[in-house]
């Protein structure tokens, strides 16, 4: 195929992750070359020296595999999670009720101040749940800030697959973990996402590292 289609193609697929940030490599007019992509817009970051092909495949397969987001599917649920006793809870079992996603950690000071706020708020909230995707660094200190949590909280299982995903579909996570993430978030922690888990989807975005426990007045 010629080069422009091959680029084409390369811009499409990578949009197929927005709004994360995709390293396309693409081949035009005969040059080879690499641009950094902002997905949602397909606006250019960034675009490197040309490069020869073998290595700029091998930089293109690397940059993929450290940068691009897991899937997380938007027409799947979102799932498994875990009661306090770290049983599997059916997610068809919170149909009709709101669920928001809390991303928090034991290390953030926010986060610590900000949960018991959260869990007086909750009791008042029969028609709303918790899902707790942690940022724990332990699975200790895990089990520590999940005890300190309401106790029909739910929460996806510590340091999985599922737990990785949400943070890059969400781009919720906490500055100490931007080695593992990067740093093109939209918020760090404590933060809410209100999801259909049946469905993947965002309903909500709650900013409560910036708004506080004020942010909760928004939760529909």
């Amino acid at each position: 195929f010629g080069s422009s289609f091959r680029f084409a193609m390369a811009v499409r697929l990578s949009r197929r992750s927005k709004p994360a940030l995709a390293m396309v490599a693409a081949a035009a007019v005969g040059m080879t070359g690499m641009w950094r992509l902002e997905c949602s817009t397909g606006a250019l970051i960034a675009r490197c020296s040309p490069l020869s092909r073998p290595s700029l495949l091998r930089r293109f397969t690397l940059a993929a595999a450290a940068g691009a987001p897991a899937s997380v599917s938007a027409s799947a649920p979102i799932s498994p999670l875990l009661d306090g006793a770290g049983q599997a809870v059916d997610v068809a079992t919170l149909r009709g009720q709101s669920v928001a996603l809390y991303f928090a950690g034991a290390w953030c000071p926010m986060c610590l101040s900000f949960t018991p706020k959260l869990k007086s708020f909750m009791e008042g909230q029969p028609g709303k749940r918790i899902v707790f995707v942690s940022s724990d660094f332990s699975e200790a200190e895990y089990a520590q800030h999940r005890a300190s949590m309401g106790k029909d909280w739910l929460a996806v299982p510590y340091a999985s697959d599922l737990e990785a995903s949400l943070k890059r579909r969400f781009r919720v996570w906490g500055g100490r973990e931007a080695g593992t993430f990067g740093t093109q978030r939209r918020s760090g922690l404590p933060t809410l996402v209100v999801v259909d888990l049946e469905t993947g989807k965002e309903i909500q975005h709650l900013n409560a590292e910036s708004e506080g426990f004020s942010v909760l007045a928004k939760w529909e």
